[in-house]
């Protein structure tokens, strides 16, 4: 094995950090799959559907292209949380964030489907900002410099 493969391997990485690289790489996988298959697929079915209005054609290929280059930014997330880059670590938390926002709204407007999201969220930014986390991405080591 090559030296940086064993340090991608063994690294001194946070479970967690790891638990949500991983989920992030499934993600992308499904996308991948489900862009494919609307790029491939969706002409034909577009054309299937009778009422499918003539002016939408095309719209599901691109909906397809669009999920594909999802998918690729995910799996750039998911390298990136696995060997600590601290862009990772931003755009996770970011991501945490608009999401928490998102399911307040739905929350306030009388829909309590969002809940699990929600709670899942709030973990991951609480998860996110502890210390040896925060230093697994080189963000604890500039807080402490700054003091």
């Amino acid at each position: 094995m090559s030296a940086r493969l064993t340090l991608l391997l063994t690294a001194n990485r946070p479970f967690g950090v790891s638990l949500l690289a991983v989920l992030h790489l499934v993600q992308a996988a499904f996308l991948l799959l489900a862009g494919l298959i609307l790029m491939i697929v969706g002409e034909a079915i577009q054309h299937a559907i009778y009422a499918f209005p003539h002016f939408m054609r095309g719209f599901l290929p691109v909906v397809g292209f669009i999920i594909i280059i999802i998918a690729v930014l995910d799996l750039g997330l998911a390298y990136g949380l696995w060997i600590g880059k601290s862009w990772a670590w931003i755009v996770s938390l970011v991501l945490a964030v608009l999401r928490i926002i998102g399911a307040l709204i739905i929350l306030v407007r009388g829909a309590f489907g969002p809940v699990v999201t929600l709670i899942l969220d709030l973990v991951i930014v609480y998860y996110l900002t502890r210390p040896n986390v925060k230093a697994f991405f080189g963000e604890g080591m500039k807080s402490t410099l700054q003091q």
